[in-house]
């Protein structure tokens, strides 16, 4: 009898704070759900620490798809690669490269990746320079049927998702040079009447137009790079580059970019 005496109201407490701490969890449950608090992998707001950008270290930033990636390229520098090598060799300072694209990215997907990602957002902070390429997967897709109509309705919203992400560069960080690689045609051989052509020369001309609102955006046009004799440059799957093709491309944007880093301290 005197262990009951206890017993029970041991048992109604335990009861009682059971349900307290099964109802703290459902409402906490709830305003997380309802109210959700900053993540840190959604925050697209980073304080810039213009420290490190007095490393001694020239940094250059890769974004965009499968051409700043390297694919293609049997030595995987790429011609982002080969401009850092390039620079490296001209200049007493340590030059680094991080390359940050992705193979198949469209516009819309690095617009999402220079918006969320706090590691590209950091890097874009911190760069020297920032090379990309961006927009071929937006209009044609490599290995499926290439149709003028549907290029030239992927144009537009292209375009406008282009200049948000000039915008966006631009002002995570004013100091970078920021150079958009232009679109070249390796499709020549099944474009006989030259429409894809035009469509390209359209999407080069317009990406140059918005470029020229922003100061320290550069075009780096590429299309005359793979002419006539283009092929010898492209690499077996007949889209990308092969190494000889890279470098030329390096080759040009290491001309834009030789007064920058000579007039950097």
């Amino acid at each position: 009898m005197r262990t009951s005496r206890w017993l029970w109201p041991l048992l109604a407490f335990s009861s009682l704070a059971a349900v307290v701490l099964l109802t703290s969890g459902l409402i906490y449950g709830v305003r997380t759900i309802l109210f959700p608090g900053e993540s840190n992998l959604q925050r697209a707001v980073i304080e810039r620490d213009d420290r490190l950008n007095d490393d001694g270290i020239w940094t250059i930033l890769g974004l965009g798809d499968s051409l700043t990636k390297g694919t293609g390229d049997a030595s995987s520098m790429g011609y982002a690669g080969q401009v850092r090598k390039a620079i490296d060799a001209r200049d007493d300072r340590e030059v680094s490269l991080i390359n940050m694209a992705v193979n198949g990215y469209t516009t819309g997907q690095l617009l999402e990746q220079i918006r969320q990602q706090n590691g590209v957002i950091l890097s874009i902070q911190q760069a020297d320079a920032i090379v990309m390429t961006i927009g071929g997967n937006d209009l044609y897709t490599p290995g499926e049927e290439v149709l003028p109509g549907q290029v030239l309705a992927a144009i537009p919203d292209a375009l406008a998702r282009m200049d948000e992400i000039f915008q966006i560069l631009t002002e995570l960080n004013p100091d970078a040079r920021v150079l958009y690689v232009g679109l070249y045609h390796p499709l020549r051989e099944i474009d006989p009447e030259g429409e894809l052509s035009s469509l390209l020369h359209d999407w080069n001309y317009r990406v140059l137009q918005l470029t020229e609102t922003y100061p320290q955006v550069v075009f780096v046009p590429t299309y005359d790079l793979f002419g006539a004799n283009g092929r010898r440059y492209l690499s077996g799957d007949h889209y990308h580059p092969n190494e000889e093709g890279y470098k030329r491309i390096a080759a040009r944007i290491v001309q834009v970019l030789e007064e920058d880093w000579h007039e950097s301290p």
